[in-house]
């Protein structure tokens, strides 16, 4: 950790600094007049947590994404040179004040909301009341509702087809429903918002199933051929074993993602005006369905950290390099945010904890954040006041919907 980031360390604990460090604080300031809306949001945080144990945010992980903050901030407002190609790569709509508190506030969130949930009393995690349930529909057409905590044993109504449920995984053997029929059974699994699933298919085969999602599979997969399974709707994290004469096939409305074996993640919302794909060990082929004929599909080959999007208005794809981890952090029951629109913020936050948000702030429209969150530590009133830290707004939450407006609004 550099000297600087000390000295910020120092600021956020409420510590007090050396004449020498005060100098460079100074000459910082003078050189970069934005650093000082960075420095009372630190002094803020500080007057309202008091002193912050270093542990909570002296971690290498959460300053190296600092640095990267910083480093993009630089590119685009003043000091680093780069060519227009890098430019336009790096250049973040966002005013400077909210670039650094969305930096700040977001980078080391790790740290600061750990604290916060840890120390500071705070009502109990707010959940939209609903009636959804995680359903498991069998291929007898049978359903079956799932919770998350507790083993158990699910058979369908002729007794023929047994699964393990570990808790929040389903998890299929080799044998479960295999019969001497052509046709093959499958299953389909409902997780609603505010839940996440995981299923073992039969061959070994790891799906992480995230919140607002479909996906029908095969019981059981047979000997030889392919593996294929259907994400209708939503998003799924793959781990898949590999069987060099079984390709995996995951099917979604606008493209197909087929591979050996390899780790991946889809997100094929039906709301949502994309259809991505990342990879991010291995090798897959990804072929563009786009409603084309079977000659017009485009096929691609990712490498790991590709990311695939699919424009579905313009009928468009884009390929690039990514750092896979805010794409797949939901699968840790994380959400990682990097320089992330905050219109997509909200889709993303809806469908974790479950709840729906209008957003009537003018200032929030173009506003871009980072963030760290924990889903199971910290509940949907956590997040909305760190990003109100960043870029204040008032909230309200009333039955299961919350409405955010500028602070000015009466």
């Amino acid at each position: 950790m550099s000297e600087l980031h000390n000295i910020y360390l120092k600021i956020i604990q409420g510590k007090e600094l050396t004449i020498a460090e005060k100098s460079i604080l100074e000459n910082e300031t003078e050189n970069d007049p934005g650093l000082q809306a960075l420095l009372d949001q630190m002094r803020e945080m500080s007057e309202d947590t008091g002193q912050i144990p270093s542990e909570y945010l002296d971690n290498d992980q959460s300053w190296d994404r600092l640095l990267v903050g910083m480093e993009s901030y630089n590119s685009v407002d003043g000091n680093t040179k780069k060519s227009g190609k890098e430019k336009k790569q790096s250049v973040l709509k966002i005013s400077w004040i909210v670039r650094y508190a969305a930096v700040f506030i977001g980078l080391v969130l790790t740290g600061y909301a750990v604290y916060i949930v840890g120390f500071k009393e705070h009502p109990e995690p707010f959940m939209k009341e609903s009636g959804d349930e995680i359903v498991l529909q069998l291929a007898d057409g049978s359903t079956r509702i799932l919770d998350i905590t507790g083993n158990d044993t699910i058979s369908g109504s002729n007794g023929s087809q047994v699964i393990s449920k570990s808790k929040d995984q389903l998890i299929y053997s080799p044998g479960d429903g295999l019969s001497t029929n052509k046709e093959t059974a499958y299953n389909r699994l409902t997780v609603p918002h505010g839940k996440r699933f995981g299923i073992t298919l039969s061959d070994g085969t790891r799906i992480h199933v995230n919140s607002g999602s479909t996906i029908r599979y095969p019981v059981v997969f047979g000997k030889g051929g392919t593996r294929e399974v259907e994400l209708e709707n939503g998003e799924a994290y793959f781990s898949v074993t590999r069987n060099e004469n079984s390709p995996f096939t995951v099917h979604t409305n606008e493209m197909n993602v087929k591979v050996l074996g390899t780790e991946f993640n889809v997100s094929a919302y039906d709301e949502d005006n994309t259809v991505r794909a990342v990879l991010v060990e291995g090798a897959v082929e990804l072929e563009m369905v786009n409603n084309q004929s079977e000659t017009d599909r485009q096929d691609l080959t990712l490498k790991p950290g590709d990311l695939v999007t699919y424009h579905k208005t313009g009928d468009e794809w884009d390929k690039k390099q990514v750092d896979v981890l805010s794409y797949i952090a939901w699968k840790d029951n994380r959400l990682v945010f990097v320089d992330e629109p905050f219109d997509e913020i909200i889709k993303k936050v809806e469908r974790s904890y479950g709840v729906t948000i209008i957003n009537k702030s003018k200032t929030l429209e173009n506003a871009r954040f980072y963030g760290d969150f924990q889903l199971e530590d910290e509940n949907i009133e956590d997040v909305l006041e760190v990003f109100a830290t960043g870029k204040p707004f008032d909230y309200s939450i009333e039955n299961g919907l919350i409405t955010i407006k500028d602070t000015s609004e009466k």
